[in-house]
């Protein structure tokens, strides 16, 4: 996170690379900035001498946009950049082997979920059925079955939201009331008569590599129960009109982020 006195940048997992000649010193690292050209990329900050608190290490700061993960990780490695912001789950394996690189994790009021078109799937106990079925741990091999890192939620709330913020009043997670259970799914999935039905599963180009792992997984469990799903890939223009403003999808796999846009969005 880079605190410039005016706004903040922060990253759902920041990588950063502490190579010899980088001015960055620490995970968090102020940059007071006495003038910057928003919005347009890339943004160039200068130190503010001027700034009442202990003057910044570097002496200027530039944001770069770097959106091929392909790039921007061959950059982090010959050390052409010293910091990456918002990276990709998949990074982190290739990253954590990387020499002088550092990894700073938070976990953000933000999550993934498969929205069920309630429309298309008007009975409850075809939707429990689903749910029943997703093992959200096997999900993404080695990213969503790590010890560390990773919270599988089982709401749209933080499972650790009160035992991560407020141990002395809270020391458990939330509970899981719907736990995998395979053999419950499928007699739901008979008896609501899922068992059969075919479905589309949207995701849009913006969760990439990362978003087609988990899609074709999910396709994979909830074939389990007799539901053939067909994963599809979309553009986010496509993606948003169809899931947000038409509703004319059937399962939809969505990120949801930032602490106030995760409210605004239930009602989507």
């Amino acid at each position: 996170m880079f605190n410039t006195g005016y706004f903040s940048l922060v990253g759902m997992e920041t990588i950063i690379s502490q190579i010899a000649s980088s001015s960055l010193s620490s995970p968090q690292s102020s940059l007071p900035s006495s003038n910057a050209t928003v919005p347009s990329f890339p943004l160039s900050f200068s130190a503010n001498a001027s700034y009442f608190k202990k003057r910044p290490e570097a002496a200027s700061l530039v944001i770069r946009k770097m959106v091929d993960p392909i790039i921007r990780m061959n950059e982090l490695r010959k050390g052409q950049v010293n910091l990456v912001l918002e990276t990709s789950p998949l990074d982190r394996p290739q990253v954590e082997k990387m020499a002088k690189v550092d990894i700073s994790s938070f976990l953000p009021y933000a999550f993934y979920q498969v929205s069920i078109n309630t429309k298309l799937f008007p009975k409850a106990e075809a939707r429990r059925a689903m749910s029943l079925a997703l093992d959200r741990a096997s999900l993404v091999p080695q990213v969503t079955d790590r010890g560390d890192g990773v919270v599988l939620n089982y709401g749209p709330f933080p499972s650790d939201l009160f035992s991560g913020n407020i141990p002395e009043y809270v020391d458990t997670p939330v509970p899981n009331l719907l736990p995998e259970d395979i053999d419950e799914a499928r007699e739901l999935a008979r008896s609501s008569g899922l068992d059969g039905v075919t479905a589309i599963l949207l995701y849009p180009d913006s969760l990439g590599d990362f978003g087609t792992k988990m899609a074709q997984n999910i396709v994979a469990q909830l074939a389990r129960i007799g539901l053939k799903v067909e994963a599809r890939r979309t553009g986010n223009q496509v993606f948003k009109r169809m899931v947000y403003t038409e509703k004319s999808y059937e399962l939809a796999l969505v990120y949801c982020d930032g602490f106030d846009n995760l409210y605004s969005s239930l009602g989507q």
